[in-house]
C-alpha cells in the first residue's frame, strides 16, 4: 500500500500546533524592572477556536495509521513481537537519554543549591509533558493486538471504548471529582489510535465526501450541545481562565472532536490533497517526522530560552516592551530557539541510540525493559526528577527509568 503523505503531514502539523499552543500559555511583563511570568487568559474567543486547532488527537490517529503499516510489514517479513517492541524502544532511547539526563540535572542542582521546594515544584510541573510518552509507549506496545482487534471486532472495540469513556465522564461528573477523567487516558487516546488503524484499513475514506461533511457538522453540533447543555468545559484545551478543559484529561467531548478530525482528514484525502508531493517535499517531511519526538521533549526548553532572551532585551531597552513582551514575540522566539537547538540535539540523540542487537531479542527481557521504562516515566510525571533525600519518590522514579533504559540497551548484547 502506498505511503500516505497526508497522514505524515498531519502528524507534523499536530506537533507544530502543540509547540505554538504551549508558547501562548504564558506572557512576560516587567514589574519594577523585573520580569514576571503571567498565565495567558485569552477569553471565550480562543476557547471556542481551540476546538478547530487542537490537533493532538490527530497525532494519535497518525500514530495508529503508522503502527498498522509496521504491523502489516512485520507480518509479511515474519518479525516477532519481541523484535518489533525492542526496535520501537531502542529508537526512542536516544532522545529519551539526552532529554532525561538534562532534566534530572536541571531538577537536582537547584535543589542542592538551596532551592529545594521551587526545584521540586518546577520539576513536577515540567514533567507533566511525560503523560504523552507514557500513553504513546503503551499504544505502540499494544499495536499488534489493536490491529488484530480492529480486523476481527472493529465495531465492538470502538463502541466499548466510547461506552467506557461515557462511564468515566458520568462517574466523574456525578461525584464532582474531575480528576477521575484521567482514567480516560486509557480510552480516548486508544480510540484515536484505533481510528488510525481503521483509517489504514479504509474505514473513513470509503465514505463519500458528502457523508463525511455531514458527520463533521453533526459531531460539531454534539460538542456544542455538551458544552451549552451538559456543562462540559467550553474550551478543548486549558488556559489561565479555563483551567479545566476536554483534552488533558480527556473527556467524551474529545472523542467527538477526534471523530470530526478524522472525517476532515478523510475529506482531504479523498480530494487528493497532498497525495503526491515532489521528492524534496517528501524528504523534508520525512526529516520532520523523525524529529517529532525530540521537538516535543525540548520545546519547553525553547520556550524558556526565548522568554529569557526577550525579557533580557526588554530590560536593556524598555521602549521595545510592547513588541518583545507580546505573546506573538514569545511564539516566534520559541520557534527560533527550537530551530537553533534541535539540529545539534538530534545529532546527539542519533549517537545515543543503541546499535542493533547482536542476538535476537527475546520476549521476557524486552517486556521487563518496557514495563520499567513506562513505570519510570509515569513516576517522574507524578513526582518529578529531583535526586535529593527530601524527594525519595522522585529518586525511585529516576532509578526505575535508569534501570529500564539499561535493560533495553543490554538486550541482545
Amino acid at each position: 500500500m502506498r505511503r500516505n503523505h497526508l497522514i505524515d503531514l498531519a502528524r507534523v502539523l499536530s506537533m507544530a500546533i502543540v509547540v505554538t499552543f504551549h508558547g501562548l500559555l504564558y506572557y512576560i511583563t516587567l514589574d519594577n524592572g523585573r520580569p514576571e511570568v503571567i498565565p495567558y487568559a485569552p477569553g471565550p474567543w480562543l476557547w471556542y477556536l481551540s476546538w478547530a486547532f487542537c490537533l493532538i488527537p490527530v497525532f494519535f490517529v497518525a500514530s495508529g495509521y503508522g503502527a498498522a503499516a509496521v504491523v502489516e510489514r512485520n507480518a509479511t517479513l515474519g518479525i516477532s513481537y519481541a523484535e518489533y517492541l525492542h526496535s520501537r524502544l531502542r529508537k526512542m532511547l536516544g532522545p529519551l537519554t539526552s532529554f532525561l539526563t538534562v532534566f534530572v540535572l536541571a531538577s537536582t542542582v537547584p535543589a542542592w543549591a538551596g532551592y529545594f521546594e521551587p526545584a521540586v515544584e518546577l520539576s513536577k510541573r515540567f514533567a507533566q509533558l511525560l503523560w504523552f510518552l507514557v500513553v504513546y509507549l503503551c499504544l505502540q506496545a499494544a499495536a499488534p493486538l489493536l490491529v488484530r482487534l480492529q480486523e476481527r471486532y472493529a465495531v465492538l472495540v470502538t463502541l466499548g471504548l466510547v461506552i467506557a469513556t461515557m462511564a468515566v465522564d458520568t462517574i466523574a461528573r456525578a461525584s464532582g471529582y474531575w480528576d477521575l477523567h484521567w482514567l480516560n487516558l486509557a480510552t480516548v487516546w486508544p480510540l484515536a489510535f484505533q481510528f488510525g488503524i481503521a483509517y489504514r484499513h479504509g474505514w473513513f475514506v470509503s465514505l463519500s465526501r458528502r457523508t463525511l461533511a455531514l458527520m463533521v457538522l453533526a459531531l460539531g453540533a454534539v460538542i456544542s450541545w455538551m458544552v451549552t447543555g451538559l456543562g462540559y468545559p467550553a474550551s478543548a484545551v486549558g488556559f489561565a481562565d479555563m483551567l479545566v478543559a476536554n483534552v488533558q484529561p480527556p473527556t467524551l467531548a474529545a472523542v467527538w472532536m477526534v471523530s470530526a478530525q478524522v472525517c476532515l482528514l478523510a475529506i482531504l484525502d479523498k480530494s487528493r490533497v497532498f497525495r503526491d508531493p515532489d521528492e524534496r517535499t517528501r524528504h523534508t517531511l520525512g526529516t520532520l517526522n523523525a524529529l517529532v519526538l525530540s521537538v516535543y521533549l525540548w520545546h519547553i526548553v525553547a520556550i524558556v530560552l526565548a522568554g529569557a532572551l526577550l525579557a533580557g532585551v526588554t530590560m536593556l531597552c524598555p521602549v521595545l516592551a510592547p513588541v518583545t513582551l507580546s505573546s506573538i514575540a514569545l511564539v516566534i522566539g520559541t520557534w527560533a530557539a527550537l530551530i537553533a537547538i534541535i539540529g545539534p540535539i538530534a545529532r546527539i540523540d542519533a549517537r545515543l541510540v543503541p546499535p542493533a542487537p547482536l542476538r535476537m531479542p527475546t520476549l521476557v527481557p524486552t517486556l521487563i525493559g518496557f514495563l520499567l521504562l513506562v513505570a519510570g516515566l509515569w513516576s517522574v510525571w507524578q513526582f518529578g526528577a529531583v535526586l535529593h533525600p527530601g524527594a525519595p519518590l522522585a529518586g525511585v522514579a529516576v532509578a526505575l527509568l535508569a534501570v529500564g533504559m539499561t535493560v533495553i540497551r543490554r538486550i541482545g548484547r
